[in-house]
């Protein structure tokens, strides 16, 4: 028995391929860099995939994260997102990428390194 496809579902797919028509596969060289995944999709993409079929209020999984395109889409889509990824390294490096620092305490440690080995140094 074969299932049809809802029409509400191909307005979808259609309004899916309507908004990455064109547009170019380019990925971030910081993502091309640190990953060498061959199934890299642009964050440009994404965005547009993400804000074709979701609504504002929606919350993204990403069961696969991969380099992070879905998740940094999501962020300048202003989507939540829930992402995960079964490797550590994967995981850490996009983590890395995307954590933001507080300057302030950076400064701070580096302060207390200083004055513990200037001295040495």
């Amino acid at each position: 028995m074969k299932k049809e496809i809802t029409r509400e579902n191909k307005e979808k797919i259609q309004k899916l391929v309507s908004a990455i028509e064109g547009v170019e596969n380019s990925v971030p060289f910081k993502l091309k860099t640190v990953f060498n995944f061959k199934g890299r999709k642009s964050p440009i993409i994404a965005q547009k995939v993400i804000e074709a079929i979701t609504n504002d209020k929606d919350i993204i999984f990403d069961p696969f994260m991969g380099s992070g395109s879905f998740v940094i889409a999501a962020a300048k889509a202003n989507r939540r997102i829930v992402a995960t990824e079964i490797d550590n390294y994967t995981y850490s490096a996009v983590y890395a990428l995307l954590i933001q620092i507080d300057l302030k305490k950076l400064k701070t440690i580096f302060n207390i390194i200083e004055k513990k080995v200037k001295s040495a140094v």
